[in-house]
């Protein structure tokens, strides 16, 4: 059987976990050297590293309770607005990443049936909220709160991306539909990149289908200095209009002074949060290109 058909069976089949599909679409990628979504298929199965940013459907909130004293009188386990924490904490204490991957996530749920909520390690929060809320009332112990319906909702995330995809690879790119773990024949240079352009367009919802082949004229139309030509060439490489228009404003401010082609820590780090365009190499390149123009260091 065909492998995009056996990820279809086995996408219908709730006693199969998505990390054990996952597998299956690994061994595709990885077959057919389908860069971008190897490397998304590693992060889902293996995890994200502390240094890559998840995508924003493995980001749930968490909610704070706290036990208070003030003078002979307590509290136990009253909520703590999310307003206060961010102000004396940082945001970053409002929101969880998931790192784990899917195979752990998908033993979680299971064991959890489900249901119920996990927390995280509150010890460190304690020292800075400490003395902040009203005078003389002391911070005795914080409590939090995640709900494990987040993790369902991650399963059911890459589960629809995933059956999504294959089913627009088995309609697009028939080449992909005839391979199996046997097969060793190889797809077309040209297969790959709609492949490619596919993943983006489904998995990161932010990357349309884009001829490639016509980067030369669309690096011509950027003008030095003019951000609006720089925010449509982006468009036509595939970059949707917020995110092309915030690497413009960034690139119109980090402009290098001894006009080497060096980009700025901002731009940089926009690449670090947009992983799936830092992961394709070529898009990346060609990104780049357009923004040297735009410096006009061509």
């Amino acid at each position: 059987m065909a492998l995009l058909t056996e990820i279809q069976v086995d996408l219908l089949n709730d006693k199969v976990g998505v990390g054990q599909i996952l597998r299956k679409l690994l061994v595709l990628a990885s077959k057919k050297n389908l860069n971008i979504l190897e490397e998304w298929v590693l992060h889902e199965t293996d995890g994200y590293p502390e240094n890559i940013p998840v995508p924003s459907y493995r980001t749930a909130p968490i909610t704070y309770t706290g036990s208070f004293s003030y003078g002979t009188t307590n509290w136990q386990y009253l909520p703590i607005p999310t307003a206060f924490i961010k102000k004396f904490a940082g945001e970053e204490w409002l929101w969880h990443d998931f790192r784990e991957g899917l195979p752990e996530i998908d033993r979680r749920v299971i064991n959890s049936n489900g249901k119920g909520t996990f927390s995280i390690d509150t010890s460190n929060l304690q020292f800075p909220l400490q003395g902040m809320l009203l005078e003389g009332v002391e911070i005795i112990d914080i409590k939090s709160r995640i709900d494990i319906g987040s993790m369902v909702r991650i399963q059911e995330t890459v589960s629809t991306k995933t059956l999504n995809l294959v089913l627009k690879l088995e309609k697009e790119v028939p080449a992909l539909a005839e391979i199996t773990i046997d097969n060793k024949n190889t797809i077309t240079n040209s297969d790959q990149k709609k492949a490619n352009q596919m993943t983006n367009y489904v998995i990161f919802n932010d990357v349309k289908n884009v001829n490639i082949g016509s980067l030369s004229q669309v690096t011509q139309n950027v003008i030095k200095g003019d951000k609006q030509s720089l925010v449509h060439a982006l468009n036509e490489i595939g970059i949707s209009p917020e995110k092309a228009l915030e690497l413009a404003n960034l690139a119109e401010q980090e402009k290098p002074q001894d006009n080497s082609k060096k980009l700025g820590n901002k731009i940089l780090k926009w690449f670090k949060h947009n992983l799936n365009i830092a992961a394709s190499e070529e898009l990346r390149g060609n990104i780049t290109n357009l923004i040297y123009k735009f410096w006009d260091l061509c």
